[in-house]
């Protein structure tokens, strides 16, 4: 579901990126036409697989809601139409959040509740890896607007600086590089303190 993600993502009609992971985005490569069906594709063997997973039904199919709601237009489809429409918006922090937890962090949240679900956890521990999930995947994403603007595109295999030229709303517009970088590493303090406190770890880079 990620790859099909970052395929339609790099689209001209989206935010029309030719490089992706230091190679010609999907679009660059095949052209349009291929890259979209390439992300249907994609976006269908996710739920493919979830439904084939070796797991009881009803874990399968309480994972495969919670996958369709993250990629549907609460999530990841109505995050990206904000993050359109966010286009040279005054950037504030409650905007960015609202884009944010509906993109990359809605992704990281779903992956881990995901896991939870076919480790049969009960429900307050789903909602709880859900919660986490969320608050790595806005870290992430705060890391990501952070190299954007301040790191090289040789080693992130991608173009930068696109988020400024577009006027995108991102963490670092709206807050500074600063609080940007304190706020993702509370964040990060905060989720780690909590997989704890549920008699897990959790291994970091």
């Amino acid at each position: 579901l990620h790859a099909y993600t970052l395929v339609h993502d790099d689209l001209p009609a989206l935010d029309d990126d030719a490089v992706r992971r230091g190679a010609p985005s999907c679009h660059a490569a095949f052209g349009e036409a291929t890259a979209i069906l390439a992300g249907d594709a994609l976006q269908t063997l996710a739920f493919e697989i979830l439904a084939r997973c070796d797991a009881p039904p009803e874990r399968r199919v309480a994972a495969i809601a919670a996958l369709a709601e993250t990629a549907g237009s609460r999530r990841l489809v109505g995050g990206q139409q904000a993050d359109m429409e966010g286009e040279g918006m005054r950037p504030t922090i409650e905007l960015v959040t609202f884009i944010h937890e509906r993109k990359t962090a809605a992704l990281v949240s779903c992956a881990m509740q995901i896991g939870a679900i076919f480790a049969g956890a009960n429900e307050d521990a789903i909602d709880e890896a859900a919660d986490v999930g969320l608050a790595v995947g806005l870290a992430f994403q705060i890391a990501d607007d952070l190299l954007d603007r301040d790191g090289e595109a040789a080693i992130l295999g991608k173009g930068v600086r696109k988020d400024d030229r577009r006027g995108k709303i991102t963490w670092p517009a709206a807050a500074g590089t600063d609080a940007s970088r304190e706020h993702a590493a509370t964040l990060v303090t905060d989720a780690i303190r909590r997989v704890e406190a549920m008699g897990l770890s959790l291994i970091h880079i």
